[in-house]
């Protein structure tokens, strides 16, 4: 794993340091850590079978066997039961634990914005997510809520954009007014 913490536009997670491992089973470190999260689940559990999951991601089922082992030696599966002849039982740690075990200084930092202390318009977040990225000002919003609550100008937004990908390319300003005008006549 790198030693040096990075500053990122994202906060840190499992991924930024899943990738970040390298030897033989790394290629299938983030799909072998992304199914024991799942099939653990509620009970916090994961006891693979290798041979069984290999079929499953398409490959050797030594590529496996390395990929468990630089998830448990990096503490990111631990042991919580093994025994010759029978499947491990482990229990995968999510971003906050691993961090919690491991001191969060290997963690990236996000970055800090200007406007991070002020409060945020859960509307503009959701249109920006919906928009692929398209800013949105305050006096929109405020404009755009007489049509409508939120959560039906953001079901607007998915149906303009279902109809009109390709408008999002181009100026951002144009694109507002077009979005504007279908959320005003629907």
């Amino acid at each position: 794993m790198a030693n040096e913490p990075l500053d990122s536009r994202l906060h840190c997670s499992s991924v930024f340091h899943l990738v970040r491992l390298k030897g033989h089973g790394s290629a299938f470190v983030l799909p072998l850590y992304d199914l024991s999260m799942r099939v653990a689940g509620q009970s916090g559990r994961f006891f693979p079978r290798l041979t069984e999951i290999a079929l499953y991601l398409d490959c050797n089922r030594n590529q496996l066997y390395e990929a468990a082992r630089l998830l448990r030696d990096n503490g990111w599966w631990e042991v919580l039961s093994q025994s010759l002849g029978k499947a491990s039982d482990y229990h995968p740690l999510d971003h906050d634990e691993w961090a919690e075990v491991n001191g969060d200084a290997l963690c990236c930092k996000k970055l800090t914005m200007p406007w991070d202390e002020e409060p945020q318009d859960a509307l503009g977040k959701d249109l920006y997510a919906v928009t692929g990225g398209v800013k949105f000002f305050p006096q929109i919003l405020q404009s755009w809520r007489k049509f409508g609550t939120d959560e039906q100008l953001v079901e607007r937004a998915k149906k303009f954009m279902q109809t009109n990908p390709e408008r999002v390319a181009g100026k951002p300003a144009r694109f507002r007014k077009q979005l504007g005008d279908f959320i005003r006549k629907a």
